[in-house]
C-alpha cells in the first residue's frame, strides 16, 4: 500500500505543467516551419501562411483559444486560422500516446 502512495506521487511530480505542454508545442509548430514564440503562457505565430498574419493562443476557461492579431491583405482571415487548429490537432495527434501532452482547444471561426 506504501509503495502505491509512492508511486502515485512521483507520477503527480513527473507530469507536465502547462508551461511545458506550451514549450512542446512551439518546438512542434517550429519544426513544421511555423515562427512560433512563448511569452507570458501566450503562444504567438506570426506570418502565417503570407507575412503579416499573426495570431496568439491562450488560455480561456480551461481550452486554449486562437485569436487574431493581425490578418494580411493577401488573405481571409478563416484560412490562415485554420492552419493553426490544423497544426494543433497535429500536435494532439503527435502525441496520442499520452494524454499528458494534449492541448484542449475550442474552434472559433
Amino acid at each position: 500500500m506504501k509503495l502505491s502512495a509512492v508511486w502515485a506521487l512521483v507520477l503527480t511530480q513527473n507530469e507536465p505543467t502547462a508551461m511545458d505542454i506550451l514549450n512542446s508545442f512551439v518546438q512542434f509548430a517550429t519544426a513544421n516551419n511555423y515562427e512560433a514564440k512563448l511569452l507570458d503562457g501566450i503562444v504567438y505565430l506570426y506570418n502565417v501562411k503570407n507575412p503579416g498574419n499573426d495570431f496568439k493562443i491562450m488560455e480561456v476557461d480551461n481550452y486554449y483559444a486562437v485569436y487574431t492579431m493581425r490578418v494580411s491583405k493577401l488573405d481571409y482571415e478563416y484560412t490562415p486560422k485554420c492552419m493553426i487548429y490544423i497544426l494543433l490537432a497535429d500536435y494532439n495527434k503527435s502525441h496520442s500516446l499520452t494524454n499528458h501532452l494534449h492541448i484542449n482547444f475550442k474552434v472559433e471561426l
